[in-house]
């Protein structure tokens, strides 16, 4: 009886490594006939209820997916080099779409170019009189053209390289795709140096919106996250210098990971804090000469920038005062990263929290931002961020009357669709890590 049990126990687990496998294949292939319905669509922008569509249906074979590769017969390697290369055919399907679901790329070229004539992206907004001479084939597609350069010097330097090399949008996206590679390469580094399975970079690979906001609209967000994840990676490594500059140029990619610089140091020594300090001072000194108006883009983008925020709206409503409400959110990430300082938890998971609270603390938060996380859903569970990756394209709807009406309106019913089911699959997940927690310490009490 007992050999007849093993030998059902072997037979079912071959059966569903044989279903895991095919169904693998399915999800692959049908994503990509979906990726090319996407790719057909032409202007995005203009079809975004079609675009919601194809969008939910890959979105649907990728959480299928993750359920499958648990399961699959195939090697590890077999398993990467299916996952790899299906993620690069993704990309290459979207590679060629123009951007129209959001024109920053115009930006980020048209602020190349300026550098490239020795002007300081800085120093004039797009519409000044100052720059008509230089006003090329990006400018007419460059947005918001009363504000100067939001993005700091790091970002600055990248625009200006890939400009210097390229020239072309087309020029662009190719060289986001190729730092994105060194971003799997690290979060692959990551997995193996955790003794994590490895594809679990199927997550990140072929999550949905990480290749429509890059192969797809050309979002530069992936350099942020290339820097912070190799600064975490190297002071793993105990390669701290290395490490100092990797989250300097993190630092001066997006503002952001300033919030991270007491978890990011910890326990260091105070040199490494004025290695830090030498390093962004010493990125920056090509664009020092603008003084003030370094933060003048920024600082517009701070006050008259709202955009489908989570937590920043409501308590605004509640409060009637967007000063109080920071104030408020300042305060609970500072206690955030107050218990930290006093807390055990690795870096990578420090960062993960920290992440999730600027992004749900920010009062605009557009879908490529949520770039900035999936790459740490490779490490850490949890279906709430995975489903908001998935909902967060919803908040496009406000195209629909931009393309055809010029109102850019926000529809309250699309607001709560993005957050609500967020929300209640994180407590979920919370209830069930109590309940785990709780059964673990029974458990370890009926023992004793």
């Amino acid at each position: 009886m007992l050999v007849y049990q093993k030998f059902q126990f072997i037979f079912m687990c071959l059966i569903r490594k044989k279903l895991a496998d095919t169904g693998l294949l399915i999800c692959g292939l049908v994503s990509v006939l979906w990726y090319w319905k996407i790719y057909d669509l032409g202007s995005i922008g203009e079809k975004i209820p079609e675009f919601f569509s194809l969008y939910l249906v890959v979105f649907i074979l990728y959480v299928i997916a993750i359920f499958f590769i648990r399961f699959s017969s195939l090697k590890l390697k077999g398993r990467l080099t299916f996952i790899l290369f299906f993620g690069l055919i993704y990309r290459l399907l979207l590679l060629p779409t123009t951007p129209t679901l959001s024109n920053d790329i115009y930006r980020y070229a048209w602020e190349g170019y300026l550098q490239t004539e020795e002007i300081s992206p800085y120093q004039y907004s797009p519409n000044s009189k100052a720059l008509f001479d230089y006003r090329n084939e990006f400018w007419p597609n460059v947005n918001n053209k009363d504000v100067p350069a939001i993005y700091p010097p790091m970002t600055q330097i990248v625009n200006a390289l890939i400009f210097i090399g390229f020239r072309t949008i087309f020029g662009f996206k190719i060289a986001f795709l190729i730092i994105e590679g060194f971003l799997i390469i690290t979060i692959l580094s990551i997995l193996k140096l955790r003794g994590q399975s490895l594809e679990k970079i199927l997550i990140y690979v072929w999550n949905p919106l990480v290749i429509v906001e890059i192969a797809g609209s050309g979002h530069h967000d992936v350099l942020v996250v290339s820097f912070l994840l190799g600064a975490l990676f190297l002071i793993e490594k105990r390669k701290i210098l290395p490490s100092i500059l990797f989250f300097s140029g993190a630092i001066l990619s997006k503002f952001y990971p300033l919030i991270m610089i007491l978890t990011f140091l910890k326990g260091l020594s105070i040199r490494y804090w004025a290695i830090l300090v030498i390093s962004l001072v010493t990125i920056s000194l090509p664009y020092l000469s603008a003084g003030e108006k370094i933060f003048e883009g920024l600082k517009i983008y701070s006050q008259k920038w709202r955009f489908y925020g989570s937590l920043f709206p409501v308590i605004s409503a509640q409060i009637s005062s967007e000063a109080g409400t920071t104030f408020i959110l300042m305060l609970l990430l500072f206690g955030l990263i107050v218990m930290f300082w006093f807390s055990r938890y690795c870096r990578l998971r420090q960062m993960f929290w920290l992440t999730g609270a600027i992004i749900l603390f920010t009062p605009t938060l557009y879908p490529w931002y949520l770039i900035w996380i999936i790459p740490y859903l490779c490490f850490f569970h949890n279906p709430a961020w995975l489903l908001l990756s998935g909902l967060s394209m919803v908040s496009y709807e406000v195209l629909i009357d931009w393309k055809t009406l010029q109102v850019w309106q926000q529809d309250p019913l699309f607001l709560k669709l993005q957050y609500y089911p967020f929300y209640g699959f994180l407590l979920f997940g919370f209830i069930l890590e109590l309940f785990r927690k709780y059964q673990v310490n029974q458990n370890n009490t009926s023992n004793f």
